[in-house]
């Protein structure tokens, strides 16, 4: 499967968008606090 440079950004950008986060640093302290990442 190959996916390119935009449409991974999209991806990022939509996920970011759908948890309320600014930018991936945000998005990492959200996954930590919800229990998605350890």
């Amino acid at each position: 499967m190959f996916v390119t440079q935009e449409t991974a950004k999209t991806y990022v950008s939509r996920i970011l968008l759908k948890h309320g986060v600014r930018d991936r640093v945000q998005a990492v302290a959200y996954a930590y606090r919800s229990g998605i990442a350890e």
